[in-house]
């Protein structure tokens, strides 16, 4: 195990990797590990250096048990320690150096991945919400605890065949309504916990933290620290939108098509940016109207409630289907990527609402401290933790759902230049 007292912020006390009970340490360069709120599991991967051909004489086997502690301890509020458990899942590069060197890549999975992969699930279920379908099945098959909030409105009948518990709970999700919004997400929280909620309700939680744009290291004359320097950002940058990708994703418009195999009658029913989410309409970044035609992304689902002696998900497709591809649209809307310095209880962002100051660089009006379209909340929908054996940095993706403020002029009189 390697410990070190912090020198500086960001670096690690406690770090230790092991594989199948084997420390690698001597071997090891770095250590990344990777969450995303669109995904029921965390990976990892591992780049090590080989002088002795350890992947045989260790040996380093398929589904190999890995465990990564990880322990920082600095007067900031990201500090904490947190243990992760891996399995092996794949070589994907070995590189030789040299004749004596070789470097190469070992790829972790969450070990609930392994079982969800071995699971195959043959059941009916019969006048339940998607949202508990899902709940019950992963519970059921995999163990563990699955956090639903709140229970979807939709209510099905249907039949599960050969479906893994997280195939079949992305299936659920996907088709979740709740006050007219289908923007449910199904992602994992913890070892062997997975949370199911509305993109809405995290936006909206009480903040987590919030990180700034300062000077860093700045101390008074006592040598203590002006702010907390684990949430001062050391860089970041944007990605906004691709208009193209946002028609054909169905973000400003849809359209779904039905046809009942009962009636045998044709029907439709077209979607609007903000139909679902009066909020979103408000504060909509755009005013060419042919953004939004109707033709946009036109999707179809059959109708046949007789099948299920009763209704199955597709039945609901005109409640759930534009609102839920406008919904994961937005995910790629204003991307805000940042770096922060290392605290592993960074690990708890995901799926939880950060607001931040972003410097407004308005020269014009000196008045305007803070970017008055971009600043404020975020919602946190993926987070890397890049560990080394001298310095840990944490980066953060992060998307504005909405912007502050309409996207009018913020200054009288401003002609550009």
């Amino acid at each position: 195990m390697l410990t070190e007292k912090s020198g500086q912020y960001g670096d690690t006390r406690d770090f230790e990797v092991t594989v199948d009970g084997r420390s690698i340490m001597t071997a090891l360069i770095s250590t990344t590990i990777f969450q995303e709120i669109t995904s029921p599991f965390w990976t990892c991967e591992i780049k090590m250096m080989d002088f002795n051909n350890n992947i045989l004489l260790m040996p380093i086997r398929p589904g190999a048990a890995i465990v990564i502690k990880i322990k920082t301890e600095t007067p900031t509020e990201t500090d904490g320690m947190k243990i992760f458990n891996f399995t092996l899942s794949g070589i994907p590069k070995r590189e030789m150096k040299n004749h004596q060197h070789i470097e190469y890549t070992l790829h972790g999975i969450s070990t609930s991945m392994i079982k969800n992969i071995g699971t195959r699930i043959c059941k009916c279920y019969r006048g339940k919400p998607t949202t508990t379908v899902a709940k019950n099945f992963v519970e059921e098959y995999i163990g563990g605890e699955v956090d639903v909030s709140p229970t979807s409105v939709i209510v099905v009948n249907g039949v599960v065949a050969n479906l893994s518990p997280f195939t079949l709970a992305m299936q659920m999700s996907k088709a979740s309504v709740f006050d007219n919004t289908a923007d449910y997400l199904f992602f994992q929280r913890d070892e062997m916990k997975w949370e199911l909620k509305r993109m809405e309700d995290m936006y909206k939680d009480g903040p987590m933290l919030t990180v700034r744009v300062r000077p860093q290291q700045v101390r008074d004359d006592a040598g203590n620290l002006s702010e907390d320097f684990g949430t001062m950002l050391s860089s970041y940058f944007f990605m906004h939108y691709d208009v193209i990708s946002n028609m054909l994703g169905g973000l400003y418009s849809s359209t779904v098509v039905q046809f009942d195999w009962v009636t045998k009658a044709w029907s439709s029913k077209s979607f609007a940016y903000g139909d679902d989410c009066g909020e979103d309409k408000a504060m909509k970044s755009w005013k060419n109207g042919a953004l939004e035609s109707a033709n946009n992304n036109i999707f179809f689902y059959p109708s046949d409630e007789k099948a299920w002696d009763g209704k199955h998900i597709h039945d609901y497709a005109k409640k759930w289907g534009p609102s839920r591809k406008s919904s994961l649209q937005k995910l790629q809307q204003d991307r805000l990527f940042l770096q922060l310095p290392g605290g592993i209880a960074a690990w708890k962002y995901l799926g939880k609402r950060i607001d931040v100051e972003i410097p407004s660089e308005q020269d014009w009006c000196d008045d305007i401290i803070y970017d008055e379209q971009l600043k404020g909340h975020y919602l946190v929908t993926a987070v890397a933790h890049d560990v080394g054996k001298g310095s840990h940095s944490t980066k953060v993706e992060m998307i504005k759902k909405r912007h502050a403020k309409p996207m009018d002029a913020p200054c009288p009189g401003y002609n550009g230049g």
